[in-house]
């Protein structure tokens, strides 16, 4: 079971890369698992691998998966059918699921609860946890937004995905991650901000994130402050910078992965 300590990685950063290339590259570069998207589960289905080939790849490459990306219409006026994402974390042995908003449309606050609450209803079928990922581009913008959001649905298996890029350019500060029950704090997601916000945040959230530590999100402290809370799970890199990506993929990985170790609060 991942823990802290482990470094994980959004195949997000391995941009067309085929499965079968990227996770011996994951595993090479000393990473213990990975998030996968529907985008890379797809593709990967479209070579002709199974669901239990995939289980099986992973396993034989000494990963895990950390959760499967990603639902962002699930909000009542804008909802798809969640079944196809969370029956494919099932299947493929994803632990859990993340949902995200970022078109923002708001239906109001218990549309939401209700929303997140009918997710973990939902995935809890198949024993699942959803993390909510709050976002200042979409209409659950910050970290408090998502925790109101998780106290009122109550749901044992609804917990937050605590993304430092998003934390920062939502102007968060550390008091907030205090008011968090650190078992509520499901995954870590780590990258770094610019000196100054860019016109559009989906471009710059999609483009122009930067190493952690290499910016200005004072990453280092921000996950001091959750490690100093209680929280105790692996550091899960998401570096969609376009310079980075354009490297080579044993480079990017090796930069990624030694970018994670300077800012870790945990001995590794």
């Amino acid at each position: 079971m991942l823990g802290a300590g482990d470094y994980t990685i959004s195949l997000g950063q391995m941009r067309g890369v085929p499965l079968r290339e990227c996770l011996p590259a994951l595993t090479t570069a000393g990473f213990s698992g990975f998030a996968l998207s529907m985008d890379a589960y797809r593709a990967a289905r479209a070579t002709g691998l199974s669901d239990a080939d995939i289980r099986a790849f992973v396993a034989d490459n000494g990963l895990e998966i950390e959760w499967l990306d990603g639902l962002i219409e699930w909000l009542p006026g804008v909802q798809t059918d969640p079944a196809e994402l969370i029956d494919t974390a099932a299947a493929i042995g994803a632990p859990m699921v993340n949902a995200v908003e970022i078109f923002g449309h708001d239906p109001g606050e218990a549309a939401k609860v209700d929303g997140f609450s009918a997710l973990c209803e939902t995935a809890k079928q198949h024993g699942l946890n959803v993390a909510l990922e709050f976002t200042p581009i979409g209409s659950i913008p910050d970290l408090p937004a998502a925790a109101r959001i998780i106290e009122a649905a109550a749901q044992e298996n609804g917990g937050i995905l605590f993304d430092t890029w998003h934390f920062a350019r939502s102007h968060g500060w550390l008091d907030q991650i205090a008011a968090v029950p650190p078992d509520r704090l499901f995954a870590l997601q780590v990258s770094d901000t610019g000196p100054a916000t860019h016109h559009s945040l989906f471009d710059e959230a999609m483009h122009h994130r930067l190493l952690p530590g290499e910016g200005t999100g004072s990453v280092a402290t921000v996950l001091a402050a959750c490690a100093a809370h209680g929280v105790r799970r692996p550091l899960s890199a998401e570096v969609l910078g376009d310079s980075l990506l354009a490297l080579p993929l044993a480079q990017m990985l090796s930069r990624t992965i030694d970018a994670l170790g300077t800012v870790s609060p945990w001995e590794v």
